[in-house]
């Protein structure tokens, strides 16, 4: 299953670039005004030219960009909410349309959401993993968890106050820090867009960099290949893209929880094999991007291999 799994993740990272190219255009437009098509070729663009220098300031640039979204979407539901809190209840009361959702059953949609996360996430994550102790891990994934939920939360709870005319836009929670002030408005059209490209980067290398080596020919060319395919589906409208591909990703990335969490029950029950002295087990080679962007964080990509040993 493990080559499957690989495929379907390798493939919605891919799906997550055509997403992200889609949501900065509608952002563009509906923001800034500017046209659908430049503003969805402006972020591939940066995509396309970061990936081919290198990514290692992007991936450190996350631990900043994250917390500001999360705190910035908190700020704005916070006020938002406490100005019409009445509104907020109206809507909780009265507001129910699941034939709406591109998933009807809510349940449902949360394990799908958690999974279309998971998939997304693997590009950064496998990296940072390869640097970090499992008691840095575990802490950082409960923290990343109860941050991701807290935020979808509060800006669901924003979109609700805001309920009857933040449903006629593409993106809804730009409109609702609109009403708070122009100004807010555009700081966290700024800030969302931030994370949009951090996204948009940590896909598209995820994507090229399980077909290929980097710093090859062929990495190059998969690069501006990706990002040209990515732009002409990205057209087809976020709203459309989130309705469809959305749900599919979180479908998929069940074969990788599920796969984790067989994994990780396995651990427990059956113990490992004893290690020899001094034999040292050969590390698994997927996904080798993981190892190479680890290497290039640290600081070590590009040192002759005797100074390389040396540090480790």
């Amino acid at each position: 299953m493990g080559p499957a799994i690989d495929w379907v993740i390798t493939s919605f990272l891919f799906g997550g670039l055509v997403t992200m190219g889609a949501g900065a255009g509608a952002v563009f437009a509906q923001q800034l005004g500017f046209s659908f098509f430049w503003g969805s070729a402006i972020m591939i663009g940066a995509s396309l030219g970061t990936v081919l220098l290198g990514i290692s300031g992007v991936v450190k640039s996350i631990s900043f960009v994250v917390p500001l979204l999360l705190t910035t979407a908190f700020g704005v539901a916070i006020y938002v909410v406490a100005s019409d809190f009445t509104a907020l209840l109206s809507s909780l009361r009265g507001y129910y349309n699941p034939g709406g959702a591109p998933v009807p059953f809510w349940p449902l949609t949360a394990v799908l959401y958690a999974s279309y996360n998971l998939v997304l996430a693997v590009a950064v994550l496998a990296p940072l993993g390869a640097m970090s102790s499992p008691e840095k891990l575990k802490k950082g994934a409960i923290l990343g968890g109860i941050g991701l939920g807290a935020g979808a939360a509060a800006i669901n709870l924003a979109i609700l106050t805001q309920i009857d005319r933040a449903t006629g836009f593409e993106i809804p929670m730009v409109f609702v820090a609109g009403t708070i002030a122009p100004v807010v408005g555009i700081g966290y059209t700024i800030v969302l867009l931030a994370e949009i490209y951090t996204t948009a980067v940590g896909s598209l290398y995820g994507f090229v960099a399980r077909l290929s080596k980097q710093g090859t020919p062929k990495y190059k060319w998969y690069t501006i290949g990706a990002s040209i395919g990515a732009f002409g589906l990205a057209q087809f409208g976020f709203s459309d893209l989130v309705g469809t591909l959305f749900p599919a990703v979180g479908f998929a990335g069940l074969l990788l929880l599920g796969s984790l969490i067989h994994s990780f029950t396995r651990k427990r029950l059956v113990k490992e094999p004893a290690q020899a002295p001094g034999v040292r087990l050969p590390r698994q080679p997927s996904p080798a991007m993981a190892f190479e962007v680890s290497e290039e964080l640290a600081g070590k990509k590009g040192l002759p291999q005797g100074e390389r040993e040396k540090e480790e």
